[in-house]
């Protein structure tokens, strides 16, 4: 029960540092945030699947959902690459492949194009969960502790 407590503390913890991109983030906020937002946004796509007819309001609803989640998981993503000593500048490699998948993702169902730009967004995701942070202080701040 402490640790969905905690879990959660940090859920909400990285929305109110969703405009500071000038420190670090560890592994673990990262890990959670991305845990907890997947499965929110699961359960926000089943909410909506559950509905029979196509309801504009519903997926406005997700829509919005999506947005809100947009700019803390950026925020993050910046903090988590200065924990690894890397400059921000980096997410602008991830945001834009993001973008470009899902659209080629509608467009070209089973493109190899598109299996290569997830492949490549994975490994990316997985360098960020599994890359430990610099110890102590770097360029951007001191070790996060917790």
């Amino acid at each position: 029960m402490n640790f969905i407590k905690n879990s959660l503390i940090v859920f909400v913890n990285t929305f109110w540092k969703a405009f500071e991109i000038k420190r670090r983030s560890n592994r673990k906020e990262y890990i959670i945030f991305c845990i907890l937002s997947i499965l929110i946004s699961y359960l926000v796509a089943n909410i909506t699947l559950s509905f029979n007819s196509y309801n504009g309001i519903i997926s406005l609803l997700v829509f919005i959902c999506c947005l809100l989640n947009l700019i803390p998981y950026s925020t993050l993503t910046i903090r988590r690459l200065h924990d690894c000593n890397l400059k921000g500048w980096w997410y602008i490699v991830i945001l834009p492949l993001s973008v470009i998948s899902v659209f080629i993702e509608i467009k070209m169902k089973q493109n190899i194009w598109f299996k290569l730009v997830m492949l490549y967004l994975m490994l990316l995701h997985l360098f960020l969960i599994l890359k430990k942070g610099t110890f102590g202080i770097n360029k951007y701040g001191e070790e996060q502790k917790n």
